[in-house]
């Protein structure tokens, strides 16, 4: 079976990365908004509630700038030939950059204890259900990049599917097959025999 190589489409590329931007540049002038807004007392909510609208706003923000240079590494990386260590930074980056985002929204949070306290309990108890699988799949996106026992551009076989590896994200790796394209969980990649086809 002959798999076609992986290539990413540039206009897709610059399309996602200038949609990007202009978001980035849009939620910085929210937040300055909002800034001025509660500076000027025009809306008492808004007032109050300062810190933590700035830093919903700052959140989205931040998730925007992590994706975005996650794409520009695995761009730059690709144009000189190695989108395998390209992906594998990218993955890095993005669990180190969401795990430095998830601890400055819970100091932010403990800013106000009773606040905290009731967030924390609500949204552990729906987490706990919610993402178990979401959890153990970026633990085994992780363990895949430390490992490098799957890379960008293997041919393999898993869960029944054959086809080239073209990118390990955080939840998935993304199998391009002759049928089409096949999102396996990166738990499944760790806990079940891959075969991957001998290198030459």
């Amino acid at each position: 079976m002959e798999i076609k190589p992986f290539r990413p489409r540039i206009f897709h590329y610059r399309a996602w990365f200038t949609l990007e931007v202009i978001l980035i540049i849009v939620g910085i002038v929210m937040i300055f908004a909002t800034l001025e807004i509660s500076r000027r007392k025009v809306f008492s909510f808004v007032t109050a509630q300062q810190d933590y609208i700035v830093s919903a706003e700052a959140t989205i923000v931040s998730i925007l700038i992590i994706e975005i240079i996650g794409r520009i590494i695995l761009n730059r990386f690709y144009e000189r030939g190695a989108k395998v260590y390209g992906a594998y930074i990218r993955t890095i980056i993005r669990i180190i950059g969401y795990i430095v985002l998830v601890v400055a929204v819970i100091s932010i949070l403990a800013a106000n204890p009773a606040l905290a306290i009731s967030i924390g309990t609500i949204t552990g108890v729906i987490i706990g259900f919610a993402s178990q699988n979401i959890t153990g799949n970026v633990l085994a996106a992780a363990l895949l990049v430390a490992t490098r026992v799957v890379r960008v551009g293997d041919t393999i076989t898993v869960a029944g599917n054959t086809g080239q590896v073209v990118d390990i994200t955080l939840i998935y790796t993304i199998v391009d097959t002759e049928t089409g394209r096949v999102f396996v969980p990166n738990s499944v990649m760790v806990t079940t025999a891959v075969q991957r086809r001998k290198l030459t």
